[in-house]
């Protein structure tokens, strides 16, 4: 179960939300238009945990991320520019032009950042980029590291469907065949590996859960949390598609434990997933509208999750 401990409203829809590594704060995305119409993106962090009172402005941007120990922060802006920050200093380690998207590996090592047609390796420490993935006739969207830092799977987009790759470190950084998802809708998202490397997450219309190494299609189910799809007994329920889901999906987050994950839903629901079950187990309404953004604590106590209402909620877990 899951149980209310604080609120907060805020005058900004706020994506995404990342918890600090050390718990003492959260980061979240701020995205708003001024008086005079303009558009304002910016990167705060909110402190102390858990009042969130206090809100410091770090540096504008459309999107980021940090790495899995909390030392750098690569913020990605509307112009299509990115910037490698040391966040104890606010110093910018790492300039990079053309490149509108970004993602850290979890050690913080290696970036890749996308572009059309084409996904940019980099290597943080000696400065360079290092590979480039090039895919004709696709777009290269969004990108996951595996926990492991060694595989990377990439989403692109072509006219009408879009694919997942995966590419290994220790082949120089191919795809690997073998774990290709192909024939998805364009509007696949939300791309996750649990933490412990072995499943596997995204959305389009539904929300698809595979097992990983080798990939294994488990089961789908809708945004109300119905399994519609189980592999293993071979069964599909058919039902009206929620075409609206594949845009309102929230990024989803996994207990640091793999044992259980936590989806927003359009409606403003958190459903948690128990993988001993292969089941959704428990549902909350927690936001007014669609959920943006989630983020899960180290320790996995707490969730907080950002809404289309604008507002902040905290939510302790009992799992």
């Amino acid at each position: 179960m899951m149980k209310p401990i604080h609120g907060i409203e805020v005058d900004q829809r706020i994506w995404p939300l990342i918890f600090h590594p050390d718990g003492s704060g959260v980061w979240g995305g701020t995205h708003s238009h001024g008086i005079d119409g303009e558009k304002r993106e910016e990167i705060y962090f909110l402190s102390p945990f858990p009042h969130l009172r206090e809100r410091v402005l770090f540096a504008p941007a459309r999107t980021f991320n940090i790495d899995s120990h909390g030392n750098l922060l690569l913020a990605c802006d509307s112009s299509g520019n990115s910037q490698l920050y040391d966040i104890k200093s606010k110093e910018v380690l790492w300039q990079i032009e053309g490149l509108r998207a970004g993602k850290l590996s979890p050690d913080g090592k290696l970036f890749v950042g996308f572009q059309r047609g084409k996904a940019t390796i980099c290597d943080v420490f000696q400065r360079i980029q290092s590979k480039e993935i090039s895919f004709f006739g696709y777009t290269a969207v969004s990108g996951i590291w595996h926990p492991l830092n060694d595989i990377l799977s990439i989403h692109f987009v072509g006219d009408s469907t879009s694919n997942l790759r995966f590419y290994t470190k220790g082949s120089g950084w191919q795809a690997n065949e073998m774990w290709n998802i192909d024939g998805l809708t364009r509007e696949a998202s939300n791309i996750t590996f649990s933490p412990c490397g072995n499943f596997l997450v995204f959305t389009d219309e539904l929300l698809h859960l595979f097992s990983f190494s080798p990939v294994t299609h488990i089961a789908s189910f809708n945004g109300e949390g119905e399994r519609i799809l189980d592999v293993e007994k071979k069964k599909y329920k058919k039902v009206e598609p929620f075409s609206l889901y594949n845009k309102y999906w929230s990024p989803i987050v996994f207990s640091y434990d793999s044992k259980t994950m936590f989806c927003g839903s359009p409606k403003g629901h958190i459903l948690s997933f128990d993988f001993k079950s292969n089941n959704f187990i428990d549902k909350i309404h927690a936001h007014l509208g669609a959920i943006l953004s989630m983020t899960l604590s180290i320790d996995g106590r707490f969730v907080v999750s950002s809404g289309e209402d604008r507002s902040i909620n905290i939510w302790q877990t009992d799992y």
